[in-house]
């Protein structure tokens, strides 16, 4: 095979793979914007309110590194600040780094200054991530009652 060839190769698997990828981001986002609609919430497709640096120091995986959110559906619900979101995070000591999703939520009260957040609530890691978002809104955890501040 000339070099060209393998040059035209691997430059239309590239695009190939691209398209494909993008293909599939954007059908998972409209999923996730249908639901956001069904439960009556916004979406954003960034970390519109600097979640990841408040949830670092709570993230249930130790050694999780370069932590990013994504996929936040968010809403008030009475008193409180309701988040679910995609949490992506590197995994590993030294030489075996992967990187996991999974999606969390918490809430936090409108007046930052009466109660804490209450505690980031993980989805079950078996699922699929679009059954995360259902297993978390289908099982709402207690908003109604976060922690107390000391």
């Amino acid at each position: 095979m000339t070099p060209i060839r393998l040059l035209t190769l691997v430059l239309a698997v590239t695009v190939l793979a691209w398209s494909t990828h993008q293909i599939l981001r954007q059908l998972h986002r409209r999923q996730l914007r249908r639901l956001a609609v069904q439960w009556r919430m916004g979406y954003a497709e960034r970390d519109l309110f600097n979640l990841a640096a408040r949830i670092t120091p709570q993230l249930p995986v130790p050694a999780a590194a370069d932590l990013r959110v994504l996929d936040l559906l968010y809403a008030s619900e009475g008193n409180h600040h309701r988040y679910v979101f995609t949490v992506e995070y590197t995994r590993g000591i030294i030489s075996s780094h992967r990187r996991e999703r999974r999606v969390m939520t918490f809430c936090e009260p409108r007046d930052t200054a009466a109660q804490c957040p209450s505690p980031l609530v993980p989805a079950p890691e078996q699922l699929t991530i679009l059954d995360q978002y259902r297993h978390l809104h289908d099982h709402n955890f207690a908003l109604s009652n976060p922690r107390s501040s000391p």
